[in-house]
């Protein structure tokens, strides 16, 4: 970090002794010292300085209510000054950290040569470039201005970081604006990558009920090992093939409605046809789980053991095949094995 040198150059130091210090006399005025302090006899012995400043010898001096001269650090009408030792006021140079102007008054938010005061008068060390620092509560950024990103992303060194409320750098997993994130302890954004069993789009959003390459992710972001869940999302994908080779739109998959053929492809252990164990029709499981459609239609099958051979079955059967080129817009698949080994497969379709 770039260091501040500075030079003071005091005036001559006040006698300790009492009595009158040669030099400093203006005309009759002459300096006195009792046991408060310094005073100035004004010209002609007819009184004082008091309550203000005087100009001696072409120094500033500043006295106060007793028409005693003040040192060190003032506060004047809102403003800061500096007084030497000798009572001299400081003006254009640093006392320290801190800058006097050609008025004696401190600068604040300005640029002094090559060095930069803040708000409070204190030169800022590394003003000017931007850097990150770390203080008791974590790290931040400090832009070349003093300011820092709060709430937001901000790309440094080509990678994205975010800070928080307090402009705080963020580490581990994230929400933010409802999409999951995860940033390294160095805080950067992981992208294009798994974390665990997680994915993280190259635009750092977790990613959800999909396929990345071989693998599949369900709703909460997680890798799905289940067997079912990964049989269930390969039906859909050949359901929408098969559409998309007859020119119809794609169905979206509807996780409510999932859960729903999931349980009736339990029920078809004990009652393998399109009316419930209960001897209800099966579309009464769609109010069980409270959704809403205005039609619905139902493909079940046992006996087969992966995705591609089911799909091959149900499209080969005209009931069946009507069901998947249907005017349907939302698909849920249901997946079961028994105890025996036997697997159980459920399409529900809706139109929403």
């Amino acid at each position: 970090m770039k260091q501040k040198v500075v030079a003071l150059l005091t005036a001559a130091v006040l006698a300790a002794g009492g009595g009158i210090v040669g030099g400093l006399d203006v005309q009759a005025a002459q300096w006195h010292q009792d046991g408060y302090g310094w005073w100035l006899q004004e010209d002609g012995g007819a009184g004082y300085a008091v309550s203000g400043w005087r100009q001696v010898d072409g120094s500033w001096y500043y006295f106060d209510g007793s028409g005693y001269m003040l040192t060190g650090w003032q506060n004047l009408g809102g403003t800061w000054y500096y007084m030497y030792d000798n009572g001299v006021m400081a003006a254009n140079t640093w006392i320290g950290n801190y800058y006097l102007g050609a008025s004696g008054a401190m600068v604040t938010n300005t640029w002094i040569g090559d060095y930069y005061v803040g708000g409070d008068g204190a030169w800022i060390p590394g003003y000017g470039s931007s850097q990150w620092i770390r203080d008791g509560y974590g790290w931040w950024y400090r832009h070349a201005d003093g300011g820092y990103t709060t709430n937001s992303w901000e790309m440094i060194d080509g990678n994205w970081y975010y800070f928080n409320e307090a402009g705080y750098m963020m580490t581990g997993w994230q929400t933010i604006n409802g999409y999951w994130y995860y940033m390294y302890d160095n805080g950067v954004m992981a992208s294009g990558t798994w974390v665990g069993n997680y994915y993280l789009y190259d635009n750092g959003v977790m990613a959800t009920n999909t396929w990345i390459g071989g693998y599949y992710v369900g709703a909460d972001g997680c890798w799905v090992s289940d067997d079912s869940a990964l049989k269930e999302q390969e039906v859909w994908a050949l359901v929408n093939e098969a559409r998309a080779a007859n020119e119809l739109e794609a169905l979206q998959y509807d996780y409510t409605l999932a859960e729903a053929a999931g349980k009736r492809a339990e029920e078809l252990v004990s009652t393998f046809s399109h009316s419930r164990p209960d001897g209800s029709v099966c579309f009464t499981v769609l109010e069980e789980y409270g959704i809403e459609y205005w039609s619905a239609g139902e493909n079940i099958a046992a006996g087969f053991t992966d995705a591609a051979t089911v799909m091959n079955g149900w499209l080969n059967s005209p009931g069946h095949y009507m069901n998947i080129m249907g005017d349907y817009s939302h698909i849920g698949v249901g997946h079961y094995t028994d105890a025996y080994g036997t697997e159980y497969w459920v399409q529900l379709f809706i139109t929403k």
